[in-house]
Parts: structure tokens; C-alpha cells; sequence
């Protein structure tokens, strides 16, 4: 089995969505070696990173140690959205709502007061009278912060793309990783896709490894070389995807494998004329 060597790398980044193709960006911008390895493409619509909007709020409910991450974030979306030329983060005022007693109202309001951020405590009349879309119980309260929004995920992950390859990363998309093995000297080989393996070789002073987890599930085909196939747009949910695996399943919209291992279209029966097989309605065989 053949090898290519890509040179000497000091980070190995596995999966290309939200997390790492920030940890991508940031990593090339501070002058680290780094392969960024998809196995789908960039984006794409099976992990968490995909779809229009994701909501972003600096008085977070489940802890405040969040809020000092938070500040940092703002200030790291704003520069990324500056470098990009495009609106990345959009300002719209947030709202925490539940019972006075609730985690979620308590949270929040917990985490503004500690960190003096802008807020406002609003009952359900006033709620309903500034915003009246929202028609919630009387006895609601309701945590108004000026500084939430929201981003555009899909957008974000490009843009860190495009921003880590002006910076010398290299980004493979369509290059699924099947193991990560460790060698002598600090060496680490990806199996990738197609069984051809890849090898990362680090500088002696930093071990190359993978960065962030990716999505899982089937392949698509093999990408040798290149920037990473962009899409152009989504379809809209309930559309199905196009991996590999089945016919489309008309309840969820996705493609489903043939449940049994001990099927026809698994097993070839010597003698049978294939003629006189049922088809499987999943794998069509």
C-alpha cells in the first residue's frame, strides 16, 4: 500500500465543522502547520453545525463562568466577520424566560448581576406589550439582554475555512478518517479514506494529533487534491440527503441501510437465479 507524506505538520485537525474549523483559523493565524481533515463537505448537514441560525448570549443560565468566554467570542466573531466582508453576527436582543423559581431565569439573571451586564427583568404583561408575539403565563418573568443574537453557522465555518487557507492550512475535504495511530518521534499516521493512509510528520518540539472530533457515518467519494468543494446552498429539511445507503426513507427524509445482515442483497446464494429474488426495499437488490 502506497503513503503520501504531506510534509511536516504540527496540528492534525479531524472534522471541519463549527469547532474546528475555528480551531483550524486560529491555529494557522498563530503560525502552526495544520491539516484540517472532512470526510464530508464543507459544510455539510450531518453534524450540529448546519442550518441558518444559531442563537449566541452573553448572560448564560448554566453557569457565569461562561460569561468571560463569552466577551472573548464577541470579539473573536466580530474580527472574523471584518476579515470575511460578510455579516457573520447579527445583534437582536435575547430573552431567558420562566417561572421566578426557574433555572433558566435564575441563571441568567445570576449571571448578568455578577457580571454587570445590561438586562432587564420583564413580567408577562410588559413582555407581551413590547414584544407581542410572546404570549406567555402571568406568572413568567422574563431576562431582556440587549447584547443577544444570533450567527449564521454555515457562513461562520466558511469563512474560517477560507480565513486558515490564507494562512497556509491545508483544509481536505471529502477525506474520511478511519483511525489515528501513534509512531515513534512524535509521528502520527490517519488512515484515510479509500484505505490510503495519510502521515502528518511534526516538528521534534510539538506532537502532531487530531484536533476536534467530526461528524460520523458513511463517506462520501474520495477527494485527492484542492481546496474543499464549498456548497453553494442547502436544501430544505425534510429533503433527502444524498449519502450512500439505501433508498430514502419518506417519514424522516434520510436514506436508510437494509436492516438485515442475513439478506439476499447482503449475500450472494449460489445456485438462486437472481431473477427470481425479491427486491429489498431498502437497498433495492
Amino acid at each position: 500500500m502506497t503513503e503520501r507524506v504531506l510534509g511536516s505538520y504540527d496540528v492534525v485537525v479531524v472534522g471541519v465543522g463549527a469547532m474546528g474549523s475555528a480551531a483550524t483559523y486560529h491555529l494557522a493565524r498563530r503560525g502552526q502547520r495544520v491539516l484540517a481533515l472532512e470526510q464530508f463537505d464543507v459544510p455539510h448537514e450531518y453534524g450540529s453545525s448546519h442550518g441558518y441560525t444559531r442563537i449566541i448570549r452573553l448572560p448564560y443560565y448554566e453557569d457565569p463562568a461562561y460569561v468571560p468566554l463569552l466577551r472573548r467570542a464577541y470579539g473573536l466573531w466580530r474580527e472574523l466577520q471584518a476579515a470575511a466582508g460578510e455579516p457573520l453576527l447579527h445583534i437582536t436582543g435575547s430573552i431567558d424566560a420562566g417561572p421566578a423559581e426557574s433555572w433558566v431565569f435564575k441563571g441568567a439573571l445570576r449571571s448578568a448581576e455578577q457580571f454587570d451586564l445590561p438586562h432587564e427583568v420583564l413580567d408577562s404583561a410588559e413582555l407581551t406589550r413590547r414584544w407581542p408575539g410572546y404570549r406567555l403565563p402571568a406568572e413568567t418573568l422574563a431576562l431582556y439582554q440587549p447584547e443577544g443574537g444570533f450567527l449564521l453557522p454555515e457562513r461562520c465555518i466558511v469563512a474560517h475555512v477560507n480565513g486558515a487557507l490564507a494562512h497556509g492550512a491545508r483544509v481536505q475535504a471529502r477525506e474520511r478518517v478511519w483511525s489515528v495511530e501513534a509512531a515513534a518521534g512524535g509521528v502520527r499516521r490517519a488512515a484515510a479514506c479509500c484505505g490510503v493512509p495519510w502521515r502528518a510528520q511534526p516538528a521534534a518540539r510539538t506532537p502532531a494529533g487530531p484536533c476536534t472530533p467530526g461528524a460520523h457515518g458513511p463517506a462520501h467519494g474520495c477527494r485527492s487534491g484542492g481546496a474543499p468543494p464549498f456548497r453553494r446552498g442547502r436544501r430544505r429539511s425534510g429533503r433527502a440527503d444524498r449519502r450512500p445507503g439505501g433508498p430514502r426513507s419518506r417519514r424522516s427524509g434520510s436514506r436508510r441501510r437494509c436492516p438485515s445482515r442475513a439478506h439476499p442483497c447482503r449475500t450472494r446464494t449460489p445456485g438462486r437465479r437472481r431473477a427470481r429474488r425479491r427486491r429489498c426495499r431498502w437497498c433495492r437488490r
